[in-house]
């Protein structure tokens, strides 16, 4: 009997905490609101959520319109921090891979809706 395993890429196999609070930091400063800064480790409490949960525990005063244009604007850098540095895979990753799964096939699941993936390699 065959066995395979599939896995989300983003956040589960590799961070990219950081590079996409650059991302979001550069769409803030571009709708004018850099006051709204975020570090990483803001974002790192928050992983798991959606983008638009995420944006209503950071930015609760931001109004629709507000809320939109981050939106597209973090997607427009998020895109261009992913080719520009990628993630890192989380220490151990690939050891633990190996000894957990040896000789079953593994296949890998990007969490990206009509996107082009080589954006993250």
């Amino acid at each position: 009997m065959k066995q395979n395993f599939i896995f989300d890429l983003d956040g589960t196999l590799w961070d990219t905490v950081y590079p996409c609070a650059i991302a979001w930091n550069k769409a803030l400063t571009h709708i004018g609101l850099d006051h709204l800064q975020i570090s990483e480790d803001n974002l790192k409490a928050l992983v798991g959520r959606s983008q638009l949960q995420i944006f209503a525990e950071l930015f609760p005063k931001l109004n629709k319109a507000q809320t939109e244009a981050l939106k597209n604007w973090c997607k427009l850098y998020q895109e261009e921090s992913n080719k520009e540095m990628g993630g890192k895979l989380y220490e151990g990753l690939m050891e633990t891979l190996d000894n957990c799964i040896e000789g079953i096939s593994k296949y890998l699941l990007l969490a990206i809706v009509k996107k082009d993936i080589s954006s993250f390699f």
